[in-house]
């Protein structure tokens, strides 16, 4: 990875931080939602890619961060009787109702012997 490269992801993980902090410690969620839309727009212009972590917390119509129990709130889906392996929960952003959807499961899925 080069310097700049670095220097970015460095940049980037510090605003995620921030944003975090913030909307933790604080009862205003728009300083948060400006440091998060920052710092996908550096990884855009920089071409580099959101850790699969961070692009889960993130909620893509309002750009808030979603921390259960603050900004979403999450449920389980229905769960399926004949395949368990497709349980979901259900996450809603607060602020805007945008829903995300996660597997439950660990994301092996079980082979059939014979």
């Amino acid at each position: 990875m080069s310097g700049k490269q670095q220097d970015q992801h460095c940049r980037i993980s510090y605003l995620y931080q921030a944003a975090h902090y913030l909307l933790q410690h604080t009862e205003e969620a728009k300083f948060s939602k400006h440091y998060i839309s920052t710092a996908k727009q550096v990884s855009q212009k920089s071409v580099l890619r959101l850790h699969p972590n961070i692009k889960r917390t993130i909620c893509k119509k309002c750009n808030c961060l979603m921390v259960i129990g603050k900004t979403c709130s999450v449920r389980t889906e229905e769960p399926s009787k004949r395949k368990p392996e497709c349980d979901r929960s259900l996450w809603v952003c607060n602020e805007c109702g945008t829903t995300k959807r996660f597997p439950l499961s660990n994301g092996k899925k079980k082979k059939k012997e014979g």
